[in-house]
């Protein structure tokens, strides 16, 4: 804030003119008496105890509610809407009328739809839905170790699932890698070692690599399970070298794209030759030319459906509770529902906070409208990709919001992201702590009100008013500090021989990182160091 002439002067009551000379070099030179208790005491000193309590840290961010899911009901060129009974934004519940339907036009509509779909099953009926069966063979001989399929399974989902129908070990042998502890040593390259399964049974091993301390031992691939971890011993067994996970030391894929699943010719451990069947299929999937048929088929017939029930009231009814976002016309071709139950809001998240913000962390949200309430919601989503504007990047994050009747679409919101948390942490006003030369520290309370000795602590979380305290004080502790802001424009500091000096709080000099400029660091402060 700006300083004028008539207000908030600089002033300097002295005695004696060699008293104004000691004073100035005493400023120069940073007296020690320059803060004494006095000067101390007119700027009052606060006192806070360092109390036991929860503590969040917390990111916020504010956007306005909008509709999760929308359902849309379209409606037929052909048929024609009598009479509009809603408008957007208003709000229906499921089985309110949206608008009337010319009756005419529905049972034309109805009719046309009919003639289509028997069409289509004709067309679908004339085009063959299946071809002949086909086996999947392996293409190299080798042991099964991993059999994805059984019979009735689709083979699409179980690539889907799986990445593969089978896995074969081509060259017999399983492996295991581990690290040695600190200190272990190492076995010797090619030596015989003892591997020993889950089952407590053991297989001979031989150490196939070393890298520093990160041990690769192969073993026969008959028996053990991919994946279940194995013990790797001295070959007379009285030295433990390390566990790992084992692994088929040079899997191959067995792959397929499509079809159903007839029977499966082969078992987990069974040795196979190259050109033998795995696994007999059914059927193969349908043409391209059957499948659009049958998808245009489930359309239409879906669409009569919805017109038959039409047909019940001549009227289009709301299937869901929602907010009504639009109306046909132009090109909308039906009503679009902004469903009551599905709720999302998207906040921006600055990019300083965004690596501490995930998928499935719940949030806490408030309204402008409600400000006396809380709503739940949950994070899923958040954005990789930001946007930048006067050098700040932000992210989006959408959250689910728990709906209720109060809510309404568009109300302004605000989410709080808790991040972090501690219970019966160690507490104090943010206020009262103190940096100087990277060392935090806050100032005990003396017995006659003023600031006492220095103590260096260590800090957690902050929530802007408090802060957590690690370490440096026990519960119970009291602290001085000084506040923030001065309640008078001047302050007055007593000075040596009786006189005063005023200082204005925004000349105060900050002499060592005080935080928010609550008070000046001299470096000789009460009971503090030099």
């Amino acid at each position: 804030m700006a300083k004028t002439s008539s207000k908030k002067k600089k002033k300097l009551i002295i005695g004696l003119s060699i008293g104004a000379v000691v004073i100035v070099a005493g400023v120069l030179v940073g007296a020690r008496f320059f803060m004494s208790r006095p000067a101390q005491a007119a700027l009052q000193v606060m006192q806070a105890v360092a109390t036991k309590g929860s503590i969040e840290k917390t990111v916020v961010g504010t956007g306005s509610l909008a509709a999760g899911e929308t359902t849309t009901l379209e409606l037929p060129s052909n048929l024609s809407v009598e009479e509009t009974k809603v408008s957007a934004g208003d709000s229906v519940k499921a089985g309110d009328v949206l608008a009337t339907l010319d009756s005419a036009s529905l049972r034309s509509a109805i009719d046309s739809l009919k003639n289509e779909i028997a069409t289509l099953d004709a067309q679908l009926s004339s085009t063959s839905e299946t071809a002949s069966s086909k086996t999947i063979t392996a293409s190299a001989a080798g042991r099964v170790k991993q059999l994805y399929v059984a019979a009735g399974d689709d083979i699409g989902t179980v690539m889907a699932q799986h990445g593969a129908l089978a896995v074969l070990s081509l060259d017999g042998k399983m492996k295991v890698t581990f690290t040695l502890a600190d200190g272990q040593e190492a076995p010797a390259p090619d030596a015989s070692v003892k591997v020993q399964l889950p089952d407590g049974t053991t297989k001979s091993g031989t150490v196939a690599a070393l890298s520093g301390s990160e041990v690769t031992v192969t073993f026969s691939d008959n028996g053990p399970v991919p994946g279940e971890t194995a013990t790797v011993l001295s070959s007379d067994g009285a030295t433990t070298y390390g566990q790992g996970e084992m692994v088929v030391n040079r899997p191959l894929e067995v792959m397929g794209t499509d079809g159903t699943v007839s029977s499966v010719s082969v078992s987990v451990d069974s040795y196979v030759y190259s050109g033998s069947t795995l696994v007999t299929l059914t059927s193969k999937p349908a043409s391209s030319n059957y499948e659009s048929l049958y998808a245009s088929r489930q359309e239409k017939a879906e669409t009569l459906r919805t017109l038959l029930n039409y047909a019940q009231g001549n009227a289009v009814t709301a299937p869901v509770d929602g907010v009504v976002q639009s109306l046909p016309g132009g090109e909308n071709t039906g009503f679009v529902l902004a469903n009551a139950d599905s709720i999302t809001l998207t906040v921006n998240i600055d990019e300083l906070d965004i690596l501490s913000v995930a998928a499935g962390q719940k949030v806490r949200i408030t309204l402008d409208a409600l400000p006396d309430e809380t709503f739940e919601g949950e994070i899923t989503k958040v954005s990789d990709s930001g946007s930048a504007e006067q050098g700040v990047t932000t992210y989006p994050v959408t959250i689910s919001v728990t709906p209720s009747q109060e809510m309404k679409l568009g109300m302004n919101a605000t989410a709080t992201i808790v991040i972090d948390s501690r219970t019966d942490a160690l507490l104090i006003p943010l206020d009262a702590l103190q940096e100087r030369g990277g060392e935090q520290f806050v100032y005990s309370y003396a017995e006659d009100g003023a600031l006492g000795e220095m103590r260096t602590v260590t800090t957690g979380l902050s929530d802007g008013t408090n802060v957590e305290i690690t370490d440096g004080l026990s519960e119970g502790d009291v602290i001085a500090y000084m506040p923030t802001e001065s309640s008078s424009d001047e302050t007055e500091m007593m000075m040596p021989g009786g006189g005063m000096m005023n200082f204005e709080p925004a000349s105060m000099p900050d002499m060592g990182g005080s935080r928010g400029g609550s008070m000046p660091n001299m470096g000789g402060g009460p009971g503090g160091g030099q």
